[in-house]
């Protein structure tokens, strides 16, 4: 049973999620993808990678031995859903993670410039810089990310034409 305010679903997105949707031919093998979405996550070195019917559960994230050139380096954890009667793959990717890291580079860059008075107008431009760095790096991730998923799509196996 899910308890009251924690239910899945677009009304329910944290201010720290995007989402969003790729689009899929009829020819793609619908009742495979769930499968073949979970292999390509792991060929990208996500983590804790479930298939639960038509969704598929991961973690990726800063906090792995992977570089800053990982596709899930920006998300710490996502959700794909296959809508197959309207032909989308449905995706929500979180960036709590990236948002922790911004705000403790903040705190600890804010704690240092006190130490030195001739710069602590930086103090002022610090919040700023950081809110940069987190939105510049999900932007280019969900675009990373999105590209990575409509190659993964594209390379399904094809359903079989009955003739």
């Amino acid at each position: 049973m899910v308890s009251p305010g924690t239910e899945e679903g677009p009304g329910n997105m944290s201010i720290l999620e995007k989402e969003g949707t790729v689009v899929f031919d009829r020819a793609v093998d619908s009742r495979v993808l769930p499968g073949h979405l979970a292999d390509c996550l792991r060929k990208i070195r996500a983590s804790e990678v479930r298939v639960q019917g038509d969704q598929v559960m991961f973690e990726g994230g800063i906090f792995r031995f992977v570089t800053s050139w990982n596709v899930l380096y920006s998300f710490g954890s996502g959700n794909l859903s296959i809508d197959s009667p309207n032909l989308v793959v449905q995706y929500r990717l979180s960036f709590s993670q990236m948002g922790c890291v911004a705000a403790l580079v903040w705190l600890v860059a804010s704690l240092i410039l006190v130490g030195f008075p001739a710069f602590a107008w930086l103090i002022l431009v610090l919040p700023f810089l950081c809110l940069f760095m987190l939105i510049s790096s999900v932007a280019v991730g969900e675009l990373r990310f999105q590209n990575f998923l409509r190659r993964s799509v594209a390379a399904v196996p094809r359903q079989q034409q009955h003739s």
